[in-house]
């Protein structure tokens, strides 16, 4: 498989950009002052592409005019290792700005973020694995809509008013302080249902005892339909309240069903196990 078959989350996408900084630097001798220069550029308001600028440090403008000089016909050649440098430090800051609305600095030709406590930095893991989930499973609607961080210890604004799952009829998501860990950790952030497929905003579980000796979970969830209509012109995104979603572990990948009641959701795994065992059976 190769690596760009699917859409890589941002993580991956840092990861990546993180690698080739740190070739560049090794192949070129990057010194440190160089990078804290790039860092400086890259938070200019107004960046158009790297430059050697009067202002910058003498150690800085040497190696920069060595560089390029070294160049057979002293033209900007080998400057385009450091623009390289440059541009793959703005793709990390704008993938963490987005996810996290965080600043960096630069430490020893890395981006650190500046130090923050431990609910604050959950805070943000949360908020980046929902963008992740967004843009993997509804890059569509991620353009459409409107996402904010809730804090911890903030079931309301502190004005009174209390923060909901989503609003202006889906089109404003805040999900919940914990969404990574009780919902996109169980694997549960996105679902499907026929030809439709939701967005899972909240989850709890809501056990049955009939359905445990099943093997099936269940859970009583909040769920958003991005749906596009009028030809897919018209964003119309929809929210479903106290809708089930059940799971059933298997030997192959787990099934789960989806429906306004807990019927419909059972239904649902029902058919798709009868499916899979119809498809085994005839060797599909």
């Amino acid at each position: 498989m190769t690596l760009f078959s699917s859409v890589l989350p941002p993580h991956k996408m840092v990861a990546l950009y993180q690698e080739q900084i740190d070739l560049m630097r090794k192949i070129y001798q990057v010194p440190s002052k160089v990078m804290q220069e790039l860092h400086k550029q890259m938070s200019a308001k107004h960046y158009y592409g790297f430059r050697i600028t009067r202002s910058a440090d003498d150690d800085v403008r040497n190696y920069l005019m060595n560089l390029r000089q070294s160049h057979p016909s002293n033209d900007d050649g080998n400057m385009l290792a450091i623009k390289g440098i440059a541009d793959a430090i703005k793709h990390i800051r704008e993938f963490r700005k987005d996810a996290r609305g965080e600043t960096y600095n630069v430490k020893d030709g890395k981006l650190v973020s500046a130090e923050i406590t431990k609910l604050e930095l959950r805070m943000m893991e949360n908020d980046m694995a929902f963008r992740d989930t967004m843009r993997h499973h509804f890059p569509k609607a991620y353009n459409h809509v409107t996402i904010k961080k809730r804090r911890p210890d903030e079931r309301s604004t502190g004005t009174g008013i209390v923060l909901p799952l989503t609003a202006h009829l889906g089109e404003t998501l805040c999900p919940p302080y914990a969404w990574k860990w009780n919902v996109q950790n169980k694997g549960l952030d996105c679902v499907e249902s026929g030809k439709r497929r939701y967005l899972v905003m909240d989850l709890q579980s809501e056990p049955k005892d009939y359905l445990v000796k099943e093997g099936i979970e269940s859970f009583k969830a909040t769920l958003v339909d991005f749906a596009f209509k009028h030809r897919g012109r018209k964003f119309e995104p929809e929210v479903h309240f106290d809708w089930w979603v059940l799971r059933k572990g298997t030997m192959e990948d787990d099934l789960v069903g989806v429906g306004k009641d807990i019927h419909s959701a059972y239904a649902l795994i029902d058919r798709r196990y009868n499916s899979r065992a119809t498809s085994t059976l005839l060797g599909d």
